[in-house]
């Protein structure tokens, strides 16, 4: 058997590798979370729709709370750079793929808007990285405490 062999399964059954099977495993998890959440945000910054406000800080909230209750192994929650990386950087980060989600949502452009697209990104950023901060410490109660008042 070759060494590479050997370390390879040595390391599969590993505590490492259960490590980071598991973090892998939450990080995948929380991303695919995040895009409905950017979705409803950009909804809920872009454009005035109040017959749907409380229905998005639902389901925002319901994704949130699910986000809120994976951890890491040892029972740990992700740190605020984790969640901000994958709820952020790994879905949305860039002003670009924002301007496309704003294209696609069709349904919305009759409707009056709140603010421009790069308000949108910055918002977003702003809600995310706040909302990462509380996830870390296990304190986010309501998508509405972070959201802009207008």
């Amino acid at each position: 058997m070759l060494i590479k062999e050997i370390f390879s399964n040595w390391f599969a059954d590993s505590f490492l590798f259960e490590m980071a099977s598991k973090r892998n495993e939450v990080e995948s998890k929380i991303t695919e979370l995040s895009d409905p959440v950017t979705e409803h945000l950009i909804k809920l910054l872009k454009w005035n729709d109040p017959a749907t406000y409380v229905k998005h800080c639902n389901d925002i909230n319901k994704w949130i709370y699910r986000i809120q209750r994976f951890k890491l192994k040892g029972n740990k929650r992700p740190s605020q750079k984790d969640y901000y990386q994958w709820m952020f950087e790994d879905v949305g980060s860039d002003i670009r793929t924002v301007g496309l989600w704003i294209k696609g949502m069709i349904d919305y452009h009759s409707l009056s808007e709140r603010m421009s697209d790069d308000d949108v990104f910055d918002n977003i950023k702003s809600i995310l990285s706040r909302v990462s901060l509380d996830l870390s410490n296990n304190s986010f109660t309501d998508i509405d405490n972070y959201l802009p008042k207008v």
